[in-house]
């Protein structure tokens, strides 16, 4: 995986990208900025987020990838991320499930690692994306290895491990997508999404001091009034 990372970050360095990059950067700028917490997580470094990071108040961020990079603070494997759960307020998934052989195990990690009402902010290539097939001779063996999902795989897999979707982004932006939101899948280059940690809470109504009493005060009512005109009757 470690060639992917840097066959990822050169491309996206590349003019075919810089208009991804930019509203994905301007994208996190205004995300971040509203998130809180103490420790932040940002896996893989296809290209720089400083700016974004510098207006987003958590000020303990750690940058992870599978290769030494400008930019990184520790090198790990994305399969097995020894942190402790329930540790982590953010997680931001800079093109990481490109690379990864099963990306629903990254995303169950993730679920591991966030505190409940944590987040993720998920950012990736579309499909459809015109860039593989304009990288597809001189980068044929990488670009034939990295996997791209669509935005529906990635949601529907955050939402099966209980993340509530926040937001969802993408590029390029046109005035139809708000009227027409499936149409952006096939016409986009890239998303960003922010989804959110929720865990179920199940409140058992009526488990109470005295429950049990009170569920069975009809059934005496009944049995006196029963009693009372059995009296009268007689």
């Amino acid at each position: 995986m470690q060639h992917l990372s840097r066959f990822l970050r050169a491309f996206c360095q590349s003019p075919w990208c810089d208009g991804l990059v930019r509203h994905q950067n301007e994208w996190a700028e205004r995300v971040l900025s509203k998130q809180f917490g103490y420790y932040a997580l940002q896996l893989g470094v296809a290209y720089s987020l400083k700016q974004a990071w510098d207006k987003c108040p958590i000020r303990h961020k750690i940058v992870l990838a599978d290769v030494p990079l400008s930019g990184v603070d520790v090198v790990c494997d994305y399969r097995d991320l020894a942190i402790k759960s329930d540790s982590i307020d953010l997680i931001l998934l800079q093109h990481v499930l490109e690379q990864v052989d099963d990306p629903y195990a990254l995303l169950r990690e993730v679920e591991r690692l966030l505190i409940n009402d944590g987040c993720v902010v998920v950012m990736g290539f579309a499909p459809l994306n015109a860039w593989r097939g304009q990288w597809f001779g001189r980068h044929k063996h990488a670009a034939s290895q990295v996997a791209l999902f669509a935005p529906g795989r990635v949601v529907d897999g955050l939402q099966t491990l209980g993340f509530e979707i926040q937001q969802v982004s993408f590029y390029p932006e046109s005035g139809w997508q708000r009227w027409l939101p499936w149409l952006a899948t096939p016409f986009s280059q890239g998303y960003a999404l922010i989804a959110q940690k929720k865990t179920s809470r199940v409140k058992l109504i009526g488990l109470r001091d005295g429950w049990r009493w009170q569920s069975l005060l009809p059934q005496l009512a009944r049995r006196n009034i029963t009693e009372k005109v059995n009296r009268e009757a007689s």
